[in-house]
């Protein structure tokens, strides 16, 4: 709408229908619609009326056409003598002023139609805005006397000046303020107060007043440069809101503390919007979106977050940080349920976005399109400090989906260095689309399952690598550390790549650290000395050989055409006269555990009678190689179904030399029967047992089971290496009556010698 000053001119149009206005004015002070500067498809507030008639009307008015200075506008009235509809004007000269008093007002004030407020109706543009702002004077009285008028029904406050504020303004419900380019505020230096809030603030649920606030477009300054720590406080601030939004190109620039913040809201939407803290920040406390719980259908979109120091995108369900905005109403938390959070890009933050749970539950968040630049991590999921949270607890985090993400990693001094960090008790969390194109060369994972962190369900899918920044430290992508605990890992669809041979896997299990079931699937790997380094507890282990690649350069070659199977759970079936079987299944490069080490595995043997079957577990060795290796030191356990016949052996360049043996009585070695064998070997001791899965009983020294715990097999032996070597699984098939031979390894395990 358009508002024309010193407006006044004739017609002598009649009836109902479009008016067309003289080109003269009718004096010389005054002007025409189109000497205002009218053009075609203004709108504006018109009053007509016949001199000495009772015809008169009022109302908004369509520019339609400007001919030689004549102007034709349609009508739409608020008022007329024809209670409110068009009236039938009759013939003769009729005046025609454009003005913002009268029926059009009277109409907005009473609540009948939509009403509409400008702010430059009682403000002044006295200040700019710009990253170094020159505030004028104080005028939040005003602001707020503008904003008073929603008291009699909804408002449109069209925000069209630049201007200063020394305390909070308050936003009643049915609020909508939309800013015009280069408009909006700064608050004044040392205010200390935010300077949007709404009317009625409650951190109580079931008390909720204010709703349908929105603001749109604008620059809101909250003059960070004169702030000092003491000093740090939300800039928008809302407590107990039913719809409230943010867009539409809004700015928050350099806020003292949080730049949006919403606590106990129900249908929260920032959509288009810049967060910028300014150059060189240093405010702790200052995240972008902030989210309190309790908080329910959120939507945060359109975003791009720059040179903040905390968290980009905060969704706290229990918060307990209160020194940001100092009252009665700090501590609110709850639930944060139904989150979308999609395309945002974050520049020099320290952090991304951030979940944090005690107890409160957070569930269905998905988060998508993620780009840019983060000083810590991209993500995080954690219970933070029990001190500084409203419900201590594990955490309580349902199902998060995040996918589509793109982002760099810039260390910075005192933070963590990784990309996503999850730290604490979480049902699902699902890792997808995740491209890194720079890896740090500190330990800085691209996922990182912390020492407090509780998964239920954990999928990692078309996960890729591609260092571009020449990198060199490129294992321990997916890092599970001591302590951490997963229900289900599926590792699926994911290209892992160094661009020379790297000592170490891009999947990396701590001891300590326990997985109840892990799968790999449709995998690839170059230039890694294989998928998974385990020295923690893993349940079971399935990496299908057929779906999942490592590119050659480990010394762990593979004979009769067997592509690399790098995993603890191995499944081999096969026939023929010849010599088949798995080439060194599993390994752990370079373990720590110096001269005690215990090597361990799930074995079974599956198919029909052969004349042998042989099964080994690859103990320890300075260059393990496959068993015709010339150079292979190693000490096998070699079960013999034939004759059920265990033997322990040391084994070194083809040589083999007997160390301990039993003949296995009664039914021997079943098929079909899982058996858990374990070689340990410590000092000069070396010793080896076999366990019936079934049933927990043990192979005795005299070939019988029973409920004892025994080594079946033991000896010395001066050779065992002193210092920390190399561990894996071998094992091999002879079946010289053709028929089919399988054998299944699962649950591979290496560890300090108990």
């Amino acid at each position: 709408m358009k508002f024309f000053d010193r407006v006044k001119t004739t017609t002598t149009s009649a009836g109902t229908g479009a008016i067309t206005c003289s080109a003269t004015a009718t004096s010389t002070e005054l002007r025409t619609l189109a000497g205002a500067g009218a053009a075609v498809g203004d709108v504006f507030p018109y009053e007509i009326g016949i001199a000495g008639s009772a015809e008169w009307e009022g109302g908004l008015g369509t520019i339609t056409a400007i001919s030689s200075g004549a102007v034709t506008f349609s009508r739409t009235p608020t008022a007329s003598s024809n209670a409110g509809a068009l009236v039938n004007f009759s013939a003769g000269a009729k005046e025609v002023v454009c003005t913002p008093l009268g029926s059009t007002l009277t109409k907005w004030e009473n609540g009948t139609s939509a009403r509409l407020v400008f702010a430059s109706s009682l403000l002044v543009s006295d200040s700019t805005l710009g990253m170094t702002p020159s505030p004028g004077v104080d005028q939040a009285a005003k602001a707020q006397a503008l904003l008073d008028l929603a008291a009699n029904g909804p408002l449109t406050l069209i925000w069209d000046v630049a201007c200063s504020l020394g305390s909070t303004l308050r936003a009643r419900s049915n609020t909508a303020v939309k800013a015009l380019h280069n408009c909006g505020a700064v608050m004044l230096a040392k205010s200390n107060v935010p300077m949007w809030r709404n009317y009625n603030p409650t951190k109580s649920p079931g008390s909720i007043v204010d709703q349908n606030i929105s603001f749109e477009g604008g620059i809101w300054h909250g003059n960070l440069g004169t702030m000092t720590a003491s000093d740090q406080v939300t800039l928008f601030d809302f407590y107990g809101v039913n719809n409230i939004s943010a867009g539409g190109g809004i700015e928050f620039r350099k806020p003292a503390g949080f730049a949006f913040r919403v606590t106990n809201a129900v249908r929260i939407t920032v959509d288009g919007y810049v967060v910028d803290h300014g150059v060189g920040n240093t405010m702790v406390s200052t995240d972008g979106i902030h989210v309190n719980g309790p908080a329910s259908h959120i939507r945060i979109a359109r975003g791009r977050h720059y040179n903040g120091a905390d968290d980009g995108i905060a969704l706290n369900a229990d918060d307990g940080w209160g020194a940001i905005t100092p009252g009665p109403l700090d501590g609110s938390y709850g639930a944060i349920t139904d989150v979308t959070i999609d395309d945002i890009e974050f520049q020099t933050n320290v952090c991304g976005v951030r979940l944090l749970s005690g107890g409160s539950p957070i569930d269905n968040v998905s988060i998508s399109n993620i780009k840019g630049k983060t000083g810590a991590y991209t993500f995080v999921a954690d219970n933070f400090n029990p001190a500084q949270t409203q419900q201590t607890g594990p955490g309580n985090i349902g199902t998060v989906r995040l996918s589509n993400v793109a982002t760099e990693n810039v260390p910075v001094s005192g933070w963590g260095k990784m990309a996503v960090h999850l730290n604490c008790k979480i049902g699902q969390f699902i890792f997808e689309n995740v491209t890194k194109s720079k890896l740090n060369n500190e330990l800085f994972p691209s996922l990182r399952i912390g020492e407090k962190a509780d998964i239920g369900q954990l999928v990692i899918d078309k996960y890729i690598s591609r260092p571009t920044n020449g990198a060199t430290y490129l294992t321990k992508q997916i890092h599970f550390v001591a302590g951490s605990k997963v229900g289900q890992v599926m590792v699926a669809n994911s290209m892992f790549y160094a661009p020379s041979a790297v000592t170490g896997c891009p999947i990396s299990i701590e001891s300590g650290a326990t997985i109840d079931q892990m799968m790999l699937v449709g995998n690839v790997g170059r230039n890694f000395t294989d998928f998974v380094e385990n020295a923690g507890s893993v349940g079971s282990l399935s990496m299908p050989a057929a779906q999942n690649v490592m590119s050659a350069g480990s010394s762990w070659a593979f004979e009769q055409g067997f592509s690399e199977q790098s995993s603890s759970s191995i499944t081999y079936t096969g026939s023929g006269a010849t010599f088949l079987g798995v080439k060194v299944a599993r390994k752990v490069a370079s373990d720590s555990y110096n001269g005690n080490v215990q090597v361990s595995d799930t074995v079974t043997f599956t198919g029909t009678v052969r004349e042998a079957m042989n099964a080994a577990l690859l103990a320890r060795g300075t260059n393990l190689q496959p068993y015709n290796g010339s150079t292979r030191q190693a000490y096998v356990l070699d079960v013999n179904k034939a004759g059920n016949i265990v033997t322990l052996q040391r084994s070194i360049g083809g040589n083999d030399t007997v160390i301990g043996q039993v003949t296995v009585g009664g039914a021997g070695i079943e098929m079909g029967t899982a058996y858990r064998c374990s070689l340990t070997a410590k000092d000069t001791a070396i010793s080896a047992r076999i366990q019936r899965v079934s049933d927990g009983y043990y192979l005795q020294p005299n070939g019988t089971f029973a409920t004892t715990a025994v080594d079946c097999c033991a000896g010395t032996d001066a050779g065992i290496p002193a210092s920390a070597g190399q561990a894996g699984v071998y094992a091999y098939t002879l079946n010289n009556d053709g028929s089919a031979s399988g054998i299944t390894y699962t649950n591979f395990n290496v560890a300090a010698a108990p």
